[in-house]
């Protein structure tokens, strides 16, 4: 997603590494419908990063249409949870096999 809004006083915690919030993000199925999975990510100073397989179901639905939302779900308190919305961009990582 690209840079973060500012975040409203109170749900900062829910983008802190130590926090075991999870995201739900939401792609744009082919035929137009959406669908929502949880991912694990981490705040960065200009968005937010997930880790998601190349050939992926959720990163061909990206690579065809960017468009993306995500709820952040603060742990243990099913009331409180941080909506996001936004154009995602590919940054491919190298990783280094053992």
């Amino acid at each position: 997603m690209t840079s973060l809004p500012a975040i409203p006083a109170g749900y900062a915690d829910l983008l802190d590494d130590a926090a075991p919030a999870t995201l739900i993000v939401t792609t744009i199925r082919r035929d137009g419908l959406p669908i929502s999975s949880p991912v694990w990510f981490v705040a960065a100073d200009d968005g937010l990063q997930v880790t998601m397989g190349r050939g992926s179901l959720k990163v061909r639905h990206l690579r065809r249409d960017p468009r993306v939302s995500g709820i952040i779900m603060a742990p243990g308190e099913h009331n409180r949870y941080l909506w996001l919305y936004g154009t995602a961009h590919e940054a491919l990582a190298d990783v280094a096999a053992d």
